[in-house]
């Protein structure tokens, strides 16, 4: 999970990990620098972008994760996602 909006923090992304992150889902907050989806997509990662306050899954009948608007940070919401899922 990455909340972070900073260019410093979408650097996490800028590094290869050869397979060790091949299958892993990189799950980004809306508000996410544009450089971390840039590393992600330049190295043909999965990643899914979620918007900070989460009125789509409401609209698509996703009640479990309507609260996620409340995650202050990756840590919070990163927990709430492994508990759902």
């Amino acid at each position: 999970c990455m909340l972070e909006r900073t260019e410093i923090t979408a650097e996490f992304f800028n590094h290869d990990f050869g397979e060790f992150d091949k299958d892993i889902m990189f799950i980004c907050a809306g508000v996410v620098h544009p450089k971390a989806i840039e590393y992600l997509k330049g190295r043909n990662r999965k990643y899914l972008i979620i918007p900070r306050y989460l009125y789509f899954p409401i609209y698509i009948k996703l009640k479990y994760f309507d609260f996620l608007y409340n995650t202050p940070s990756v840590a919070h919401m990163s927990y709430f996602l492994s508990v759902l899922l």
